[in-house]
Order: C-alpha cells, then structure tokens, then sequence
C-alpha cells in the first residue's frame, strides 16, 4: 500500500483513501446511460469558467484550462492580464483545483496561491504554483483555509513590493 505525505504538513495517508471503494460502489450501480451522460456534461461545464480579479487582492481563474476553442483559456487570460499591468495579486485561486497549468503565469507574482480540491485531485496538483507564490495552500492538506480580513497587512508586506 502507498503512503502518500503531504509537502507542508508532513501528514502521510494511504493511496487507498484518495478513492474510497463506497464511491467506486456507487459508481458501478448507476447505469451505464447516466455515467455517459455525466461525462459529457462533465466535459461541456469544463469549457465554461467565471474568472475575474479583484484590484491586485485576488485573482480567481475557475476552470480555465489549455486551448480549447470555445473558451478562454489560460494564456490568453494571462496575457490580457499583462497588458494592463496586472500581474501582481495577493490571492490567486488556482485554474481548475490547481491541476491546470500554463507556463504564460510565470508572469505573474502571487502572495498566496490556494487550490481548492480533494485528495482525488493531489495527484494532479501543479507543483509550479509553488515557484509563482510566496504560499501554496491545498484545501486537500489543510482542510479549510481562511484568509479574511489578511489583505491590508500582505499590502504591507509581501504584495507587489516582495523582493524575489
């Protein structure tokens, strides 16, 4: 059995519990019709994705991926981003639970990049939102993660004016 040991904790758990047999239980017992649809629909909710800045606190990138032609995708989000002189933010919610990645967001600086996902999705997680942040935070690894009421001292401290 693998043991899986998360970066900044330390905390090791089993591979097995990063998908539990009741889910694959229940997953055999759905017809195989309804499993398609689910798929598909899977697929087409992929390509649509809400992402928007708040001045430079937060950036959140929903599930934006890698071209696709019925959406914006990364890049292009990043690169609209640059042109403005916006590539400094104190959050970043990462694209996609933080399993999408494009090289175009070396381009930006973040405080605090939070990737909101399960342990399902650690395997995929994008190590490169450590080399583009100050903080990788895994909802994964850390459960929930409050950042209230943090913007005005990361103003202060680690926002566009860090030294890297």
């Amino acid at each position: 059995m693998k043991k899986i040991r998360f970066e900044h904790s330390g905390k090791e758990t089993d591979e097995t519990e990063l998908e539990p047999s009741f889910i694959k239980d229940v997953q055999k017992s759905i017809p195989k019709a309804t499993r398609d649809a689910d798929k598909k629909m899977r697929e087409v909710t992929n390509r649509l994705s809400l992402a928007f800045y708040k001045d430079d606190e937060l950036l959140f990138m929903g599930d934006l991926g890698n071209r696709n032609a019925s959406s914006l995708d990364i890049q292009e989000v990043v690169n609209k981003l640059a042109q403005g002189n916006r590539t400094c933010f104190d959050v970043l919610i990462t694209p996609h639970h933080g399993t999408h990645w494009d090289e175009s967001m070396r381009k930006l600086k973040i405080g605090v990049a939070v990737s909101s996902n399960g342990l399902n999705n650690l395997k995929s997680l994008k190590s490169q939102y450590k080399e583009i942040s100050k903080i990788h935070l895994s909802t994964a690894e850390f459960s929930d993660i409050c950042l209230v009421g943090a913007f005005p001292c990361w103003r202060r401290c680690i926002c566009c004016r860090w030294r890297l």
